[in-house]
């Protein structure tokens, strides 16, 4: 459902989501001036007609970092592995996804429709999404959207070349953001303390 001018920080859902429209593993729609998600993820299956993603559905003039979903997606149209569709003025950056996505129209490996909006240092599994292409259209400015390889993602340096705050490394921060070992999350990042 619909979440607006809200923060929503440190949370997880393992479940299984099947809806019509702006259906998300963490959240459907999110969204309004200073509106935020940080440190979540979501895993699972979300399957729905239209606005289908792993994390979220839609997510409009809203900030979402560090943030990542492992869920498989399956839709009709705007269709993307972390979000089905980001609008206006919506930032998202230091995410990643990781699951597989099925779709007709706008359809992208992390995003399926990216319209006014900024995507920065993120990531999605070319592998496992079964998509080359990040982004289903929008036209939105992105920088650093990559498609990576399974064992790429299992990599520490795929994170931090690009900015994001490990465990272990002071170059990007100490904050800690991040965590990574071979026995937790099948290898790929975590987010620590949650």
């Amino acid at each position: 459902g619909w979440n607006g001018y809200s923060t929503i920080s440190k949370s997880y859902a393992t479940v299984s989501v099947i809806g019509n429209s702006i259906i998300g593993g963490l959240v459907g729609e999110h969204g309004g001036d200073g509106a935020t998600i940080s440190e979540c993820f979501a895993n699972g299956s979300v399957s729905g007609i239209g606005f289908v993603g792993g994390l979220l559905g839609e997510c409009r003039d809203s900030n979402t970092n560090n943030c990542y979903s492992s869920s498989s997606v399956t839709g009709d149209a705007y269709v993307g592995g972390f979000v089905g569709s980001i609008i206006l003025d919506s930032f998202i950056s230091d995410c990643y996804a990781l699951g597989s996505v099925v779709g007709n129209g706008h359809v992208g490996g992390f995003v399926g429709y990216n319209y006014q909006t900024e995507i920065i240092d993120s990531i999605w599994n070319i592998e496992i999404s079964g998509y080359t292409n990040g982004d289903g259209g929008g036209g939105g400015t992105i920088t650093n959207l990559l498609g990576k390889t399974t064992a790429e993602m299992q990599m520490m340096s795929t994170y931090t070349d690009i900015g994001w705050d490990f465990v272990g490394e002071s170059i990007n921060g100490d904050d800690d953001t991040w965590d990574i070992c071979d026995e937790t999350n099948d290898g790929f990042p975590f987010i620590d303390n949650l």
